[in-house]
């Protein structure tokens, strides 16, 4: 749910910005993680 602070700016749910930071700690992790395929 999408909600309009007092300002009038957009307020989104910090549960929405989850899925985000899991994919960037997967971009950042993953080559340590999985060096073996990595370097490939």
């Amino acid at each position: 749910m999408v909600l309009l602070n007092a300002s009038g700016a957009v307020s989104i749910p910090l549960w929405a910005s989850i899925p985000f930071v899991v994919m960037l700690l997967t971009i950042a992790l993953g080559p340590l993680f999985f060096s073996h395929w990595w370097d490939k």
